[in-house]
């Protein structure tokens, strides 16, 4: 090439680009800057992995489910006081209801018996549904029952028993998911599990470290999807009966056990979803907190991660192996995750006390005389006591692996990824809705910010999306580089107008 005509080949090149980049900007979905807002968005929705229904359309399903059992208990109750068999079943069931000595029980007209029978095979269905479909009944329906004190006699009975036997066994059949657990123990939890430890194999810490967190992340069992010990402190019902079978198969909810290392995927989170986007980011976020600042040390003193420094929160998050993303994940470029436990003990000496957001743990005020507690009480610092950082943690390991995973397993369009990704979060829109952050201590940062500053921010995501690799004001938190380090995107940058709305995102 002639040395004459690089600058006009030059020239023409960025005159190329200035007209381009309009129509290359015009294409960006207003997603790539606020998922939350489709994210939250009421209504249920299909991505090509699975989906996710609305709590509305939820609620029509248990309501109708809750109708289908009332019709059978009553063929059922029918049958059996049909049988002469069953004539002292009948006696204690007419007197364990109160409806013994009614008007109508005790008249010999047909039409009086005949209503008499009516209201007896009602209130049995209703102690049974009560018994054993509580959280799918009104409160109205389990009200009419409270009052009446002889029920235990029925309860105990072996002919109600059994019905309520076969309630239990068709709820559990009807209201579990067998062949998304199954997929989720053979297929999703142990890719989850070799793709965090892919993950971590990538960074740059000491090996004894890496090796510890490894070994954790690669022990940890999946044990199914029954979570009854979920309801013992009163959602369903109470008192080891057979309420908590049904009220186990409703909770939305999933856990890590960091004292036995499992992991559980309750089925009410598959009556709710079964995207994969969903239940891939939910263990990714869940296997994390096996190794995020809190659980990390957890365990043995003599064996794993332990923190040198115990009495000092600063100097505890540079200690943890993952110390870059812990500041970042506390910076108002991220997610902005706040340790609580500063409400009640001012006196720790974090921050600047004017909770001008600045980063640092924020001195918020003591509660005055009885508030509850003694004025000069001190908590001692600790990432586990009321602290957001676990949970955002936790996001922002999940967000590492969910891409992966997804990329692993589906070929999918820009479009498609975000739809995928506008569900992996939306079922945390009603659990822990945007007033989350506030001082009251709840240790899970407001979900806007989670789906905006934690998984919206990941260039991997991003990519998958059609989207710009950088968010134009929020920060991806990278674990080899310290924020704000020259390769990093800016703390704080302009506001970007959308061409779809004209609004400022």
């Amino acid at each position: 090439m002639r040395e004459d005509n690089k600058p006009l080949i030059a020239k023409m090149i960025f005159v190329v680009a200035v007209l381009i980049s309009p129509m290359v900007f015009a294409d960006v979905s207003p997603l790539c800057n606020d998922l939350a807002r489709t994210s939250c968005a009421p209504g249920s929705y299909k991505d090509q992995t699975g989906s996710v229904k609305s709590s509305s359309e939820i609620q029509r399903f248990m309501t109708a489910y809750a109708e289908k059992s009332r019709i059978q208990l009553h063929d059922k109750f029918q049958k059996i006081l049909d049988n002469s068999d069953n004539s002292y079943f009948r006696d204690l069931a007419l007197s364990g209801l109160g409806l013994k000595n009614s008007p109508q029980c005790s008249s010999q007209s047909e039409e009086d018996k005949k209503s008499c029978r009516e209201n007896l095979i009602d209130g049995l269905t209703t102690l049974a549904q009560k018994q054993t479909l509580s959280p799918l009944m009104p409160t109205a329906s389990l009200s009419r029952m409270a009052s009446l004190s002889d029920t235990a006699y029925i309860l105990q009975n072996d002919t109600y028993q059994s019905v309520i036997n076969d309630l239990t066994n068709q709820a559990q059949s009807d209201l579990s998911n067998p062949e998304v657990e199954k997929k989720i123990k053979d297929k999703i939890f142990p890719q989850i599990k070799s793709l965090m430890i892919e993950r971590i194999n990538e960074l740059h810490i000491p090996d004894d470290q890496k090796s510890f967190m490894v070994g954790k992340i690669k022990s940890i069992q999946f044990a199914g999807s029954n979570c009854t010990e979920l309801n013992r402190s009163g959602y369903g019902t109470t008192g080891g009966n057979s309420g908590e079978v049904v009220s186990s198969l409703l909770v939305p909810n999933a856990f890590y056990d960091s004292a036995r290392n499992t992991f559980k995927f309750c089925s009410g989170f598959l009556l709710q979803s079964t995207s994969e986007f969903q239940i891939a980011m939910t263990i990714g976020h869940e296997l994390s907190h096996s190794i995020d600042p809190c659980q990390i040390a957890f365990g043995p003193t003599d064996m794993g991660f332990k923190y040198k420094s115990s009495d000092d929160l600063k100097k505890m998050e540079q200690e943890f192996p993952l110390k870059n993303v812990l500041l970042c994940l506390r910076d108002p470029s991220s997610v902005e995750a706040k340790n609580l436990s500063s409400m009640q003990a001012g006196q720790m000496g974090y921050g600047n006390g004017n909770g001008s957001g600045s980063g640092e743990y924020e001195n918020y005020p003591m509660p005055v005389a009885g508030a509850g507690m003694p004025q000069q009480q001190q908590l001692k610092p600790s990432f586990c006591n009321n602290d957001q950082i676990t949970e955002s943690f936790s996001d922002w390991m999940g967000s590492e692996v969910l891409p992966r995973y997804i990329q692993k397993n589906y070929s999918l369009t820009p479009e498609q990824y975000r739809e995928g990704y506008a569900n992996a979060n939306r079922i945390n829109c009603w659990s822990y809705p945007d007033t989350s952050d506030n001082f009251n201590f709840k240790v899970h940062p407001a979900i806007g910010k989670r789906i905006n500053k934690i998984m919206l921010v990941n260039p991997k995501i991003r990519i998958q999306m059609g989207c710009p690799a950088k968010h134009p004001e929020n920060t991806y938190c990278d674990s080899d580089k310290p924020l704000n380090s020259p390769d990093m995107p800016p703390r704080v940058a302009p506001a970007v107008e959308t061409k779809s709305t004209g609004a400022v995102q």
